[in-house]
């Protein structure tokens, strides 16, 4: 979409009649009319405006600048045509002063407020309502403050050093009064031109060398965090699900009466399991299930110890997302356990809830068990556990409602600092789940960061191996869940990772819960962190990760 504005006034008395340029500033600096306009440099781009005063720069010699006076009566219109890169002012006198710039070029441009010196106004910051004042800065990643003392402009910002020693060349319109400029408390020579108010100058960088540890080498731990599917698991303090009412608007499709929605059972975030107790007569050959998880959720189900198979919440070609499956599950006789309690586990996905729409109540949709029948004989109890203590009771207050779920390792701790992993087996996360089953695993492995003080160096975790491996991760950075990979689907594959969430300057640590959806086939997530930039002139943040 292109915007072109007519009659478009700037300044205090300065008027166009058209632009087809996008106006990125328009303003007085210093009783001087300021219109900034910038546009793609693939298009070409067209100014009409009264021009006034006494030019004080040379007339247009740019092969790709054109302006007219005698297309329009009383108006004269400035051309900029296609592949121009760069900036440039069109036209600048003692009133007027019209600037433009391509895209790329623009977007390294930031017009901070100039607040009074003498001004008790909590709003003097404030543009139009505190202050009137600016000044128009360009190259550096982010100009966070400026501050006019006497004769002195102070900045304060971000420079992009990921060029080492190359430096920022800098661009300013600033007052006439303003005779020296600082950049973050170091003076910055300019170079003045005494017709322009534009004024250059250069700011020094120094070269910073940045290393992060390589994942492969940092003494991964793993433990097993799926015990709920082992004959001796323990469930008696779990959550009966033993509703027969509920106020979500969709009803279950089948079963014995009981509603298995993790809502009404207080886990309505995250992962969900299930287990529901039945005494095996030896005639059971079948299970039906009908899961409700949201848009490309997946359940994986077993049968004791036994899995049965993975509920994947898209279509066989990974194409379309689905929010529901109905599917049958084949239940082998050698897992059953005849005049015993048998247990089905289901490790449930929840992807969140639907979108509002007007009708159906689709945000209302269910997230759980919609439909539950063995081919012969009832269920006995059904049992649902999810985060530890719900959405209402939950411990991690610091960290929020959202970030935990229902798997054992994150009921226990283990993705928090501190946690002792020390009688855990080694373990690559490379190696995956031991054996290639399907199953779920926490790896947990600490690493040190010590980065350069005074500069803001984003990173990423991200995940190298291609696209289509059966598995899901909830990764853990010191305790706070950073990423959640669905691999068989994507395209989540790099999570940025902040300064605060990491801390830069000691010790950090990160845990993997690793879903591994299908047994016997290659599950090796590739995990290393990535440096996506350096910047120099950071704030400081500050680290709280509780244990």
């Amino acid at each position: 979409m292109k915007v072109i504005t007519t009659d478009y006034a700037f300044g205090l008395k300065s008027r166009t009649l058209y632009s087809t340029a996008s106006i990125f500033f328009s303003g007085s600096i210093e009783g001087t009319d300021t219109l900034f306009l910038y546009g793609d440099t693939d298009q070409e781009h067209e100014v009409a405006l009264n021009i006034t005063g006494s030019a004080t720069f040379p007339n247009q010699t740019h092969a790709q600048i054109q302006v007219s006076s005698n297309v329009l009566p009383s108006a004269t219109v400035i051309t900029v045509k296609s592949g121009f890169k760069g900036f440039v002012p069109l036209y600048e006198s003692d009133t007027q002063l019209i600037l433009f710039a391509d895209r790329d070029t623009v977007s390294t441009f930031w017009a901070p407020t100039i607040a009074s010196e003498h001004s008790s106004d909590p709003f003097v910051n404030y543009w139009s309502i505190g202050t009137n004042e600016t000044v128009l800065v360009g190259g550096p990643y982010l100009v966070r403050s400026a501050v006019v003392s006497g004769t002195e402009l102070a900045l304060r910002g971000d420079l992009n050093a990921t060029n080492g020693l190359q430096g920022t060349s800098l661009t300013l319109i600033a007052p006439s009064s303003v005779q020296s400029l600082t950049w973050n408390g170091e003076r910055v020579s300019l170079d003045t031109n005494s017709k322009s108010k534009i004024r250059t100058g250069k700011i020094s960088s120094t070269q910073v060398f940045i290393q992060v540890p390589d994942l492969e080498e940092i003494g991964w731990k793993f433990n097993n965090s799926l015990p709920e599917i082992q004959a001796d698991f323990d469930d008696s303090d779990w959550v009966v699900a033993n509703h027969t009412t509920t106020n979500i608007p969709f009803p279950m499709y089948y079963g014995d009466g009981r509603v298995l929605y993790g809502c009404d059972y207080g886990f309505c975030e995250n992962v969900v399991i299930w287990r529901g107790h039945f005494n095996a007569t030896g005639s059971e050959n079948s299970l039906n299930l009908s899961i409700n998880g949201g848009a490309a959720f997946a359940a994986s189900v077993w049968l004791n110890d036994q899995f049965l198979n993975t509920s994947f919440g898209n279509s066989t070609n990974n194409a379309n997302v689905i929010e529901e499956t109905d599917e049958k599950f084949d239940l082998p006789s050698s897992a059953l356990l005849i005049g015993q309690d048998n247990v089905i586990t289901i490790v449930q996905d929840n992807m969140g809830i639907n979108e509002a729409k007007p009708i159906n109540d689709d945000a209302k949709s269910p997230r759980g068990v919609r439909g539950f029948q063995i081919n012969t004989g009832n269920f006995t109890e059904w049992k649902v556990q999810g985060k530890l203590g719900g959405y209402t009771n939950y411990t991690d207050k610091v960290r929020g409602v959202l970030n935990e779920g229902g798997l054992f390792g994150e009921r226990q701790g283990w993705h928090l600092p501190g946690f002792d992993t020390s009688s855990w087996i080694s373990r690559n996360l490379s190696a995956g789940i031991p054996s290639s089953e399907a199953g779920i695993g926490f790896f947990v492995a600490n690493f040190n960061l010590s980065m350069p003080q005074g500069y803001d160096i984003p990173m990423s975790f991200t995940f190298l191996e291609p696209l289509g491996q059966p598995y899901r991760v909830y990764m853990f950075v010191n305790g706070w869940m950073m990423g959640k990979r669905v691999a068989n689907l994507g395209p989540q594959w790099k999570f940025p990772v902040h300064e605060g969430i990491l801390n830069y300057h000691g010790e950090n640590t990160i845990a993997i819960a690793l879903w591994s959806m299908t047994p016997d086939i290659t599950v090796a997530p590739q995990l290393r962190i990535a440096v996506d930039g350096i910047f120099k002139g950071g704030v400081n943040v500050t680290v709280n990760n509780p244990s």
